[in-house]
């Protein structure tokens, strides 16, 4: 049991500081600020995620992913609600805070019906061989490659575009920080040059999920970023269980629900980013979040935000 609690704890804080990261580049978009301050402000952030990234790396060190993954997630949405509204920064409206807590109380459910740890205790590099040289696993990995490229695709060709560009962050983001949380899980066990191998793909997948995570703080609606990424996240690493671990929940029909749950509180973020974008392309043109003269994620030329009722 002391191995879950400490999973628990670490895996808490890892959501905690990620939150306060992201908030601060968020914070500092509504102030004065000097290339000096900005650069500062890029530097806390990033230190603060790569603390984040080695505490989940704890997280799973101690207890399974599908445990780690959740607590995290939940403590991440939580913090930053509280975070932007004590901070002053951040624009609820109904849709939004539902859908975030909706998304929240359902991935702290999954800890209780979702899969086990199976990594045996004397697992080696011949499990991490048998674990990726499936056919189901060869699938999912190149199937999740080509989500990665289209994101990135995304990201690129909708630069003006809130909502198509938040969403290409949103999956980009969650791909490298679910696979960065498998490759984290295969460094507890393996050992020489596989061990090294694995290690500079969790860097590269540190490195992506920290850039891309502190330009979507920037260029983004953080809200509406951080409940999409975080439903996309769960889901990919849901799959990634399965396919790559083999995890097989304790109760098929829960877990399902429960990620029901979470892509329908995603859904509520989505679908009051869509009203916005609709009204805002009837009335013509829009300021995108990093025009530092804009107060509201989706603002009009003419100064009046959007309110989704």
């Amino acid at each position: 049991m002391a191995s879950v609690y400490l999973c628990g704890v670490f895996a808490v804080l890892s959501g905690l500081v990620m939150a306060v990261g992201m908030n601060i580049l968020a914070c500092a978009r509504h102030k004065k600020k000097t290339a000096c301050t900005g650069c500062l402000h890029m530097a806390t952030n990033l230190v603060l995620q790569l603390a984040a990234v080695g505490l989940f790396l704890q997280a799973c060190a101690w207890g399974p992913v599908a445990l780690a993954m959740p607590l995290e997630t939940a403590t991440l949405l939580l913090s930053n609600l509280a975070l932007q509204v004590l901070l002053e920064i951040g624009h609820f409206d109904k849709a939004c805070l539902v859908g975030t807590l909706v998304l929240t109380c359902a991935a702290c459910c999954l800890g209780d019906v979702g899969p086990e740890d199976t990594t045996p205790a004397e697992a080696c590099n011949a499990t991490a061989w048998n674990r990726l040289l499936t056919t189901p696993a060869i699938s999912w990995m190149i199937f999740v490659f080509f989500l990665a490229v289209i994101s990135l695709v995304v990201m690129r060709t909708c630069q003006h575009n809130v909502f198509y560009n938040t969403i290409g962050y949103s999956l980009f983001v969650a791909i490298a920080t679910a696979v960065g949380a498998a490759v984290g899980k295969f460094l507890t066990f393996t050992t020489g040059s596989l061990f090294g191998v694995f290690f500079v793909v969790y860097l590269f997948c540190g490195v992506g999920s920290l850039l891309f995570g502190a330009f979507a703080a920037r260029e983004c609606d953080l809200v509406f970023f951080m409940a999409s990424n975080e439903c996309f996240k769960l889901i990919i690493t849901a799959f990634t269980g399965r396919f790559v671990w083999h995890d097989t929940p304790r109760y098929w029909l829960s877990y399902v629900m429960v990620y029901t749950l979470m892509c329908l509180g995603g859904g509520h973020c989505l679908l009051c980013c869509s009203r916005e974008a609709e009204v805002q392309r009837a009335l013509g043109g829009y300021h995108s979040r990093a025009d530092p003269n804009s107060a509201h994620p989706l603002e009009f030329a003419g100064g009046t935000p959007v309110e989704c009722q």
